[in-house]
Parts: structure tokens; C-alpha cells; sequence
């Protein structure tokens, strides 16, 4: 019968008509390659380029870029997938550059996936630096290692300003960026780092290991200048959430660890909370590594922190809240609890009735104010207690003090009381009081003060600046010494 025979005819017409709609390109691929690397004195060649059978796909394989005095550059595939000009996702794999006059990559990447890229053609090494200027939903990268030696240091293949002073080489299992634009990253994930180095800033030869860092919600003006190097313009970045887990640097300047950190910094549901597990640093390698004139100065520090031991252990939780009130007010309040073993506890609390601007949420409010808008702050009225618990810290001033004075340590004892009884002619009696009860903490009198501030108006403290010797006079405060 004809129709059966007709069906192969039939079916080859419609995959030629598939394969003419899935507007792949070798061609544009090939074209933007070239274009890439136009303007540089190297050259790039490419082994072979093609489309995929039915269509949807790009390939470009073995490619090799040589620039004189710089190094080389070579990818094992380039793969564009979806619409050309929109791609679904990009995939580059077996990237390395090795600079000139190395015998070692300066950096190796297995695979560098771009999901939902807004173009085809990117520079990976461009990706590398932080110069991202394109946009895409994620950019991934697998098995990364960067390496910086003598021979990569200091030359044109010293892409990476973040590692500046810095001679070794650095592994990452994976590294993901999400929401990726010209003007920001929302997301960053790290995991599996490892590092072994001759150098680093100014803490010498170690290692280095890091089993995650998650951050999201990222927000730094000025992230261009990472890229450039500039960073002393950098703003301080802030970061919804972060999570990291599993921290170690042994060096010769410094050891040091950090179990976990988990912070939620998101004031839009009006709840925030930073919990930081054993931080560990051994200041004993401090004094090691520091100029033998210093030591003396740093190791009187490391007793009265540690009592000798030289190992400084800080854990510490702290908690926020906002709730929106009526009339463009807002009931904010923060905790925290700091604790360094053998040293002392320090917990805080401080509570504001915050006057929010109009147009504009107490969260976006507080949250500026965290970056640094301190013309945004204003408060109708507010409180703050401070609870300081001695855990031997203070036992051992007096004698550390005494001996830089030269003096004994009731002789120390006696002058600081004085001199903190003599405050209240100047502060008030109440300032006079907490110094008091710190002298009795160092006399072993006492083992916690307590601090609870009643605040007036912004304005109305405001007005004291002028005047800071009126300011006791607008603070309601009760210490109390146990």
C-alpha cells in the first residue's frame, strides 16, 4: 500500500523542519568565540564546531587561546543549549589556564554551568574574577583549583586580586552563584574548600579547610571594585543568611577554628537570630608569630583572656524583633549572650520605640540603619540592660595591671577605686556605682553587675551632644552589684 511508504518521506520532512526550528547555531557560536578574544594580542583555535543532530545544541571542542608573556587558555568543550539567543543553559567543561613559564595550571575547572544565561558566549576566566556581566539564574562551577606561584604572582595571569599576597593553591568542590546580574549576586554557596599555602597575608605557611559557607540575600554597594582589586571601597555587604560549618586555618601567624555560624538577618517576617558555635583561636601561636618586641604586650593580653592557657573559646547567641505599632512606630528590640570561657559572660538587651519615616517599613528602616544609614534612626523612647557575669577575667587584672605600673596590686586596687569614686562628680553617681562594682569584680566582691538604662527621645539625645556632661541628667539608670 502507498501510505506505509510515504511515512519515512513524511517523518524525514518533519525532523528537517524540528531541526530548522531549534535555532541552534554553530555558526554564531563559532562567530562569538572569535569575538571574545578579538582584541588581545593571542590567538585562539578551535578544533571543531557543531550542531546537534536534531538541532537545540552548539558544540565547540578543543579550544586553545595563547597569548605571549600571558599564558594559555583551554577548554575541552563549549556547549550552548536551547535558543541561541536565549539559551536554556551554557556548559563549559575541562577548563584550565597555566601562565607563562609554568609548569602547573594557575586554575582548573572540571565544569562551569550558567543556567538561563541572558547570552551564549561568556568568558570563563572573566566568570572567575568576580566580572560577571551578564545575568543568569545560576552560575555553577565544579571541582575548581586555583593556584598561585612564583612564576603566576605578580603577572598579567594574577586574575584573582582577592588573593593578593597569597602563594599556594586553593580547592573547591562546588561553587554556586544564584541570580546572578551585572549589579549583584542574591546567592553564594561554598562548598569543600581545602588549601595548602607559602603564604598569606601575613600569616605565613599553613592550610586551610572549609566544609560550607551558604549565604543568600546578598546587598554590597560597590561589588564591581572586588573584581578590581578596590577594595578599601567596598561597603560593608548585607547578608539575610549565612550559614557556615566546619572552619580550620593552621598557620604559622595563626589557629584557629569554628564549629558553625548560622545568622538569619532578614528583618521581614520581624525576626532575626545569630548563633556562633566554638570559636577557638590559640593565641599562643599569636605571640609566636608576632615581632619579639610585641610579645610581651600580646602574651599580658592572652593571661588576662585565658589565664595562661593561651586557647580563647567564644560561643554566642543573639536574637532580634520588630513589630510594627500604629503611627509609624515600631517596637524593635535585640539580645545577645557572649561567652568566652574562663574569661567572663556578657549578655545585652536593647529596645527601642523606633519612629519609622513615612513611606517606608521598619524592616527597610532597621535594615539600613544595619549598613550604616544612621540618618534613618529615631526613636521615640527606648531601654537597654547590660549583665556582666566574671568568670576569672577580672581576677587576673589586678596583677597584670599592677605590673606595668609598677605597683602592687593593692596599691592598684585602692588608686582605681578612688579613681572610680571620683567619676560621680563628673557622671553622676550611677556611673560612679558600675565602676565601683567593677573594682569589685578585680577585688573578688563581687561576681556580676547589672546595668538597666531607661532612654528619652532621639531628639532629646541628640541635644546632648554638645553637652555630654548633662547627659546622666536625661538617663534613668539602676546598677546593681552582686
Amino acid at each position: 500500500m502507498p501510505m506505509p511508504r510515504m511515512r519515512p518521506v513524511a517523518l524525514s520532512v518533519a525532523l528537517l523542519a524540528f531541526a530548522a526550528q531549534a535555532n541552534a547555531s554553530s555558526e554564531q557560536l563559532e562567530a562569538g568565540l572569535r569575538a571574545m578574544f578579538a582584541n588581545d594580542a593571542g590567538e585562539l583555535t578551535i578544533d571543531n564546531v557543531s550542531d546537534s543532530l536534531f538541532g537545540g545544541s552548539s558544540t565547540a571542542e578543543g579550544l586553545v587561546y595563547v597569548e605571549p608573556s600571558v599564558g594559555t587558555l583551554r577548554i575541552d568543550s563549549y556547549v550552548v543549549n536551547g535558543d541561541f539567543d536565549s539559551p536554556d543553559d551554557v556548559v563549559i567543561e575541562g577548563i584550565t589556564f597555566s601562565a607563562e613559564g609554568s609548569e602547573t595550571d594557575a586554575l582548573s575547572a572540571d565544569k562551569l554551568t550558567l543556567n538561563r544565561p541572558d547570552r551564549a558566549v561568556v568568558d570563563p576566566v572573566e566568570v572567575l574574577k568576580g566580572e560577571m556581566d551578564f545575568s543568569a539564574e545560576s552560575v555553577l562551577l565544579n571541582a575548581l583549583t586555583v593556584a598561585i606561584n612564583e612564576q603566576s604572582a605578580g603577572s598579567d595571569a594574577d586574575f584573582i586580586e582577592l588573593l593578593e599576597d597569597f602563594t599556594g593553591k586553593v580547592a573547591l568542590k562546588r561553587l554556586e552563584f544564584r541570580q546572578v546580574s551585572q549589579e549583584r549576586v542574591d546567592g553564594v554557596t561554598l562548598e569543600g574548600m581545602s588549601s595548602e599555602f607559602d603564604e598569606f597575608q601575613q600569616l605565613g605557611a599553613g592550610s586551610m579547610s572549609l566544609d560550607k559557607l551558604m549565604m543568600n540575600g546578598l546587598n554590597v554597594a560597590g561589588m564591581q571594585t572586588i573584581s578590581e582589586g578596590d577594595l578599601d571601597e567596598l561597603a560593608a555587604p548585607l547578608i539575610t543568611e549565612m550559614t557556615l560549618n566546619g572552619f580550620e586555618i593552621d598557620a604559622e601567624g595563626l589557629a584557629a577554628s569554628l564549629e558553625s555560624m548560622v545568622s538569619d538577618q532578614d528583618w521581614s517576617n520581624g525576626e532575626t537570630g545569630t548563633t556562633v558555635s566554638n570559636l577557638v583561636i590559640d593565641l599562643g601561636r599569636v605571640i609566636e608569630w608576632v615581632p619579639a618586641d610585641e610579645r610581651t604586650e600580646v602574651r599580658m593580653v592572652s593571661n588576662i583572656l585565658t589565664g595562661g592557657s593561651n586557647i580563647l573559646t567564644l560561643n554566642a547567641e543573639g536574637s532580634g524583633s520588630l513589630e510594627e505599632l500604629s503611627d509609624g512606630r515600631a517596637d524593635y528590640q535585640v539580645k545577645s549572650d557572649v561567652r568566652l570561657d574562663d574569661a567572663l559572660s556578657l549578655k545585652s538587651m536593647v529596645g527601642l520605640v523606633l519612629l519609622t519615616p513615612e513611606g517606608m517599613s521598619a524592616a527597610d528602616q532597621v535594615m539600613q540603619i544595619e549598613q550604616g544609614n544612621l540618618e534613618l534612626l529615631d526613636f521615640e523612647s527606648g531601654k537597654a540592660h547590660l549583665g556582666l557575669v566574671n568568670q576569672g577575667l577580672f581576677n587576673r587584672l589586678p596583677a597584670v595591671a599592677a605590673t606595668v605600673e609598677g605597683i602592687s596590686e593593692a596599691e592598684f586596687i585602692q588608686q582605681t577605686r578612688t579613681q572610680a569614686k571620683g567619676m560621680g562628680n563628673v557622671l553622676g553617681p550611677q556611673v560612679s556605682e558600675l565602676m565601683v562594682g567593677l573594682v569589685d569584680m578585680m577585688e573578688g566582691k563581687a561576681s556580676q553587675v547589672d546595668v538597666s538604662v531607661t532612654l528619652p527621645s532621639f531628639k532629646s539625645l541628640e541635644t546632648s551632644i554638645d553637652d555630654p556632661l548633662g547627659l546622666p541628667d536625661k538617663l534613668s539608670m539602676k546598677v546593681e552589684v552582686e
